[in-house]
């Protein structure tokens, strides 16, 4: 093992009816709380907006509404945010939705502090000094934000996503309350699970220590859970048993645990994933089902050991020559995506495939900043996205 350092000071209320302590929470960072989410409509339709704005209302917190969030969150509207952060004199935020409200409301509550373009903190013009106290209320467990210091966002200029981590933007309160999952369709809860998987493979097979069986036993154990999770939503969406191993497992994918240890770690297939969502607005967890199995086969081409471990351990793959197993076992999760109803290919996503040069161009962009050039040329970049054609 290699040494770390593991730091989350989030506060985690878990369980069926945890909402309802929202307003208490709230209530220790200030007076004044801007409410921000993807609509209100959306909230009521999903039964919980009456709950949180009458629980804030019993703590006496005067509540400023902040809508329109994106499932792939633009710069401008951050921008929009972190200008009525500072017009309201907000004290506190509280993000209720996934991990794009969430991601959006980390970056609004810096923005709150700095009158320049909030992308300044993207591309190094600007540091994150200060922040707004931040609490969460988790609608779709994929990113494991509620959980985590990072925050990805696009700018709607040049439509390029990027992302970072600082401290300060860890939420201080993240209520869990999985009975609130019960409205997400199959489609939003396969794109979840499709999210989560992404967080605990690329950790999983990128990773260079000879011998780690407590990662990646964590990380093993954790992409089962997610995998019978998501067999039993789809037999019964209302299963809070399955909901709620779903939404724990979330939270630990990429809050840092599973991987503290192993050393560096690469994150590939979101370099991939991050233009299709940016260029095509793709939903951030259909974009990683587009993206895993193809990158996953040009992986396993050049190094299958890890896909060795994973094609047994996770899917039990009893193929007794190892190559076969490897591939064998890339093809069970491919179509264990698609039973669940989550695209794997371009063509099953409906995205373009003449203009792969664009995609291309903008990989490039992410590679040379997260360090992977000497990995993925530009000619690696678009043999990869061709495998993921179809």
């Amino acid at each position: 093992m290699d040494r770390f350092d593991y730091y989350i000071p989030t506060k985690v209320l878990f369980g069926s009816g945890r909402i309802d302590e929202v307003g208490k929470e709230v209530s220790l960072y200030g007076k004044k709380v801007m409410l921000a989410s993807y609509d209100k409509e959306l909230l009521q339709n999903i039964g919980i907006y009456n709950k949180v704005v009458e629980a804030l209302k019993a703590e006496g917190l005067k509540i400023v509404e902040f809508y329109g969030i994106k499932s792939n969150p633009v710069i401008s509207h951050v921008n929009k945010g972190a200008e009525l952060a500072r017009s309201e004199k907000i004290d506190v935020i509280l993000a209720v939705g996934g991990g794009s409200v969430i991601d959006e409301c980390k970056v609004i509550s810096a923005g709150a502090f700095y009158k320049g373009d909030a992308w300044d903190f993207f591309n190094g013009a600007a540091e994150v000094r200060q922040t707004l106290p931040l609490v969460t209320i988790l609608t779709i467990p994929a990113t494991s934000s509620e959980m985590n210091s990072g925050a990805v966002i696009t700018d709607d200029k040049t439509m390029h996503k990027s992302g970072f981590f600082n401290p300060g933007f860890f939420p201080k309160v993240s209520i869990l309350d999985p009975a609130i999952t019960f409205s997400l369709n199959q489609k939003l809860t396969a794109y979840a699970a499709a999210d989560i998987i992404s967080h605990l493979l690329e950790g999983y097979l990128t990773h260079k220590d000879v011998w780690a069986p407590i990662q990646d036993g964590l990380m093993e154990t954790l992409m089962k859970a997610v995998i019978m999770s998501a067999d039993r939503i789809q037999n019964d969406p209302e299963d809070l048993h399955a909901r709620s191993t779903m939404m724990w497992a979330g939270s630990l994918a990429w809050n840092g645990l599973p991987i503290s240890g192993v050393g560096p770690i690469g994150y590939p297939m979101h370099m991939f994933e991050h233009s299709l969502s940016a260029i095509y607005d793709i939903h951030h967890g259909a974009g990683m089902a587009v993206i895993m199995p193809g990158w996953m086969k040009y992986d396993c081409a050049i190094d299958n050991k890890r896909y060795i471990l994973f094609a047994r351990n996770v899917f039990g793959i009893t193929e007794k020559d190892d190559i076969k197993a490897a591939f064998e076992g890339i093809e069970v999760f491919r179509n264990w995506l698609i039973d669940k109803g989550a695209p794997v290919s371009f063509e099953a996503a409906k995205l373009p495939t003449d203009e792969i040069d664009k995609l291309a161009d903008d990989v490039v962009i992410t590679a040379n900043a997260w360090g992977m050039q000497d990995w993925y040329s530009r000619q690696v970049i678009i043999e990869i996205f061709k495998r993921c054609f179809v």
